[in-house]
Parts: C-alpha cells; sequence; structure tokens
C-alpha cells in the first residue's frame, strides 16, 4: 500500500510509542473499552492481546458484527462448537489490528515501510505488521483511512493506558465498560461506562429455494433407511481469480454415503457467506439421490443452522456428529490435501 509518508510516519510514531508501554503487562484481552466511531456511527471495541506472553496485539473489532466475532474468539472450548465452527469463527472476523512481532514474522510490505521510514528497530517484538481482516477474506494492508484510524486509536490507547496507571481508570466498572467518545484536547479523555451489546441468538435461515423443495416435496419419495451426511468446510488455503482485490477462503459443500464413507458429491464455493448455497446443495444432492432421508447428520452447528429449517419442512431428523468417522476421514484427507 503507497501511502503518503506523512501519514505512514505518524502512524509509526504512535506504534512505536504503545510498544514502549507495553500495556499487555497489565490489561487482560478480555478488558475491552468502547470507542465511539464518527465515521461510522457505530461503537467499535479495542482489545490488547499479549498477557500471556504471547501475540502482543491491538485489535479494533468494528461495529456490532466484529464485537460478535470477538466474543465466540475469547469463548470457552465449551461454547466453541466443532473444528468446523471453530475454523469458521476464526475466519469470520471484521476487524482492524496491529501486531507486534520480530523481523523473521514480517512479510516484504511490513519491511517495505521500515524501508521507506529509515529506522530499523532493535531487540524482541519490535517490528509491527498492520492488517484489516474481512469475513472469510485473506487479511490485507488497511487503506489509507483505516490506517489514520488505528493511528487514532493507537493514541487514544497511549491516553488512556497513562490515566489507567496514573488515576486507576477502570476498564471495567461492575457490567459496564468504559467508553471513550472522543479527545477533548490533546491530555483528557471524554469517557463514560456502558453495557456493551447484547450477544445475537444465531438463527435458523428460512428455506431460501422454495421451488426446489417443492419439486422434492412431489417428486422425491422418501426412504425409512436411509441415512445421510452433510457437511461444509472452510479451507485454509485461500484463492484469487482474476478481478479479486484480494485472496478469499472458499468453502467446500460435500455430502457423504452414511456407513460405507463413500463421497457422494463435493462443490467448491467461493463466498463463503452464501448460506444458500449450502441449502440448494442438498435440495440437489436429494434430487440425485431419488430420495427423502430419515436422518440426515451435520458436522458444524454452522450447517444445522443453515439446514434446519429445509429439515422441517422435508420431516427429516438432523443431529450434530461431528465426531462420526465419515466426518473426519473426509475432514483428514482434504485439510491434508490443502496442506499440501
Amino acid at each position: 500500500m503507497d501511502y503518503p509518508l506523512s501519514t505512514l510516519r505518524s502512524f509509526a510514531d504512535v506504534a512505536m510509542d504503545f510498544r514502549k508501554l507495553e500495556p499487555w503487562k497489565y490489561w487482560d484481552e478480555r478488558q475491552y473499552f468502547g470507542i465511539e466511531n464518527d465515521r461510522s456511527g457505530e461503537i467499535d471495541w479495542v482489545s490488547i492481546m499479549g498477557s500471556r506472553g504471547e501475540h502482543r496485539s491491538l485489535v479494533i473489532y468494528l461495529g456490532v458484527q466484529g464485537f460478535q466475532g470477538f466474543n465466540k474468539l475469547v469463548a470457552g472450548p465449551d461454547d466453541f462448537g466443532t473444528e468446523t465452527d471453530q475454523r469458521d469463527t476464526v475466519l469470520n472476523q471484521i476487524m482492524l489490528k496491529i501486531y507486534y512481532g520480530n523481523r523473521n514474522e514480517m512479510e516484504e510490505e511490513d519491511l517495505e515501510i521500515f524501508k521507506r521510514l529509515k529506522i530499523n528497530p532493535k531487540g524482541q517484538y519490535q517490528f509491527f505488521q498492520v492488517r484489516s481482516f474481512m469475513p472469510y477474506h485473506y487479511p490485507v494492508m488497511p487503506d489509507q483511512v483505516q490506517l489514520k484510524y488505528i493511528t487514532d486509536v493507537l493514541r487514544i490507547s497511549i491516553l488512556l493506558f497513562e490515566d489507567y496507571q496514573k488515576a486507576g481508570l477502570q476498564l471495567v466498572e461492575g457490567s459496564k465498560h468504559l467508553m471513550l467518545r472522543s479527545l477533548e484536547n490533546e491530555r483528557n479523555l471524554d469517557f463514560y461506562y456502558e453495557e456493551p451489546p447484547a450477544l445475537q441468538a444465531e438463527l435458523a435461515l428460512p428455506v431460501l429455494h422454495p421451488f426446489l423443495l417443492n419439486r422434492i416435496k412431489r417428486e422425491v419419495p422418501r426412504s425409512d433407511d436411509l441415512e445421510h451426511c452433510f457437511g461444509v468446510m472452510i479451507l485454509t488455503r485461500p484463492i484469487k481469480e482474476e478481478g479479486d482485490d484480494c485472496p478469499v477462503f472458499p468453502s467446500l459443500l460435500f455430502s457423504i454415503m452414511r456407513d460405507s464413507g463413500q463421497i457422494h458429491r463435493i462443490q467448491l464455493i467461493k463466498d463463503s457467506s452464501d448460506h444458500g448455497a449450502l441449502q440448494k446443495f442438498m435440495l440437489e444432492e436429494l434430487t440425485a439421490l431419488g430420495s427423502i432421508p430419515a436422518t440426515i447428520l451435520i458436522d458444524s452447528s454452522k450447517a444445522a443452522l443453515i439446514l434446519e429449517s429445509l429439515c422441517d419442512e422435508l420431516g427429516i431428523e438432523m443431529f450434530l456428529a461431528p465426531d462420526e468417522e465419515e466426518f473426519t476421514d473426509f475432514a483428514e484427507g482434504i485439510l491434508k490435501m490443502n496442506l499440501e
């Protein structure tokens, strides 16, 4: 990204000032605070990572969607879902992030910043890497507006940390979290406390392909003995086609014959946020099978939410069973191929 030198220098100066404070020694990533974003009109949520001595970062989770993603990331193992759900959570984030690491962790575009500024940091964790994350997209360098916003948030965070050390300012007051409106001047923060937004329950999707559904109801017989497996896997290797701004993480939709483990059908979907694609895939698969199964097994909570309404309409009993041999063998084979 070809940033103006003045913008880049302002960012680098405040990024290095923030690093010197080492706030991760005092704050836990769950002690987040909010900042009113004048541009979006939403509250963005800032978390300082690194209290466990690794992954020293400042992360800005953007708006309500970003906050939802943050809460999934910090949830306990019992709330994190299956391995497929975990992968989906990690890749389905909307945030801005600055990470502090060593030179060997930086990519060429990161090192170019230091070359332009003619600085060569010494010591551990003195280099920084800044990225913009969008759902199912490979992280990229932020644009100029985003970089200026990250600079402002770093500057605010420095003032907040200084007040935190000197005046004992609390990030959390009961169930309420610290909220920052703006900078009234160069040294004082305008703040108040407020409860973060309630977590939004994930709802089953309505039937998105009624024509296909009604045709199956009319033409496809039911089989009380048939069981089938359906799943969705987000691949860890991104793809980029001509015209794409950045690489994306595609999804692999699949169906497996129960017990035999035979893969019956696979389809690659470039847009992992296109939940209707899995519904359509299932309906087309039932047409190809020529039978409506009595039971289907699902590999993830996400797939279950997407297919729940279809199963209700077709009278299919659905079970979340990610540990079934059919799923584990398939996942092991696909991930191995994906990483090679």
